[in-house]
């Protein structure tokens, strides 16, 4: 089972983040689902979204946090049976005041709204979900790239977004696998091609 749970201020994208991982993880192949975690329906000012995917063995679970806004860090509840993720994604320009609020975490840093405000505006898909994902896919091992742009694909195709839109979208997507920065090693070692480039900085 592979569980990713997003969180951020109302409006930055956990939900097309979740659906557009979900997607990916069905072209991967596998059963995936997207839903909204229980309590977390009524925030004030806060999202919450989740994507799941079954990964064929009931006795490993590979869990990550992908949060976009990092004070929430700070709140008890975004820690809630994720105790102890194997990932903890941030956006943040801060990489060392973002490893305090992380811990002992293993923890990737990538500057989401740096790369949102270089890549512009992109209609219909809130600028920060496809550097996170793309960020993901990079430092958490769990899902090719490839699906990644397919699956924003098909979601550009249904919101009938332009072609300047969807370059900007898998640009972002690109530029966040790119300049992720990774604390602790990777989630999971695997052989296949990421089909973005491989020039992931890690960070000590």
């Amino acid at each position: 089972m592979i569980e990713v749970r997003f969180h951020a201020r109302m409006g930055q994208g956990t939900v097309e983040a979740a659906k557009i991982l979900a997607a990916s993880f069905r072209l991967a192949g596998r059963d995936a689902s997207w839903f909204i975690p229980i309590g977390w329906e009524d925030a004030v000012n806060f999202d919450a979204a989740l994507a799941r995917a079954d990964e064929g063995s009931q006795d490993k679970r590979i869990s990550a946090l992908a949060v976009f806004y990092p004070p929430l860090l700070e709140i008890p509840d975004v820690w809630v049976k994720f105790e102890h993720p194997d990932l903890v994604l941030v956006n943040s320009r801060d990489p060392v005041s973002t490893l305090d609020l992380c811990g002992g975490e293993r923890t990737a840093i990538v500057d989401a709204s740096g790369i949102a405000r270089s890549i512009g505006p992109c209609y219909g898909i809130p600028s920060l979900a496809p550097p996170m994902l793309g960020a993901l896919a990079a430092a958490g091992n769990i899902i090719l790239g490839i699906h990644l742009i397919e699956a924003l694909k098909h979601t550009a195709r249904v919101l009938r977004l332009t072609r300047k839109d969807f370059d900007r979208l898998v640009r972002a997507l690109e530029a966040g696998y790119d300049h992720v920065k990774i604390r602790g090693g990777r989630v999971k070692e695997r052989v296949e091609s990421q089909n973005c480039s491989e020039s992931v900085q890690v960070l000590y």
